[in-house]
């Protein structure tokens, strides 16, 4: 925390706008994040703070706002926000990885893999069959996708490649149960 408050001290003569600026907003959400019981208020902040600058930086469909608008999402979901922006940043995040990389990109496959567990997290909390059914439907495609590019860039044996077989596995099994 003292090392990002001291990037934002007007008297280093750092460019409070800069790259800099971001990258430790951006590392400083990401930290808090990973711990079981940071503050997820403060990391939020922080990332919009990295985002914000970066957008005045990059533009709008910069890979590093990507990666910004991608943590985010990340911190809204721990925070059990699972509504439309959280669902916009990570489409958004998507979006900029297959302009930047192609549709068969690894990072394209791991934002595949977000939005698939967000549509997953949705289905589980659904009221209604119908609306757990479609979120489930909606999880599948997109590990389906992730799975794919996942296989053909590293083998059906990668731990990521394991991974998302698990969670599309649990996907599976639940759209059985509808």
């Amino acid at each position: 925390e003292q090392t990002y408050a001291n990037l934002r001290d007007i008297k280093n003569g750092m460019d409070q706008e800069g790259e800099q600026v971001a990258v430790g907003a951006h590392n400083w959400a990401d930290v808090i994040l990973r711990q079981d019981d940071g503050d997820l208020i403060k990391a939020e902040g922080l990332a919009r703070e990295a985002i914000r600058i970066r957008d005045n930086l990059c533009g709008a469909h910069g890979s590093r706002v990507s990666v910004s608008r991608l943590l985010l999402a990340r911190i809204l979901q721990k925070q059990g926000k699972l509504g439309d922006e959280t669902k916009e940043l990570f489409e958004r995040s998507l979006a900029i990885c297959v302009r930047n990389e192609g549709p068969d990109g690894v990072n394209t496959a791991g934002s595949n893999v977000d939005i698939g567990e967000l549509h997953y997290q949705l289905a589980m909390k659904s009221s209604t069959a119908h609306t757990k059914r479609t979120q489930l439907l909606l999880a599948k495609s997109y590990l389906e996708k992730a799975e794919q590019i996942l296989t053909k860039a590293h083998g059906p044996n990668h731990p990521n490649r394991v991974e998302v077989s698990s969670l599309l596995s649990a996907v599976l099994h639940e759209l059985l149960e509808v």
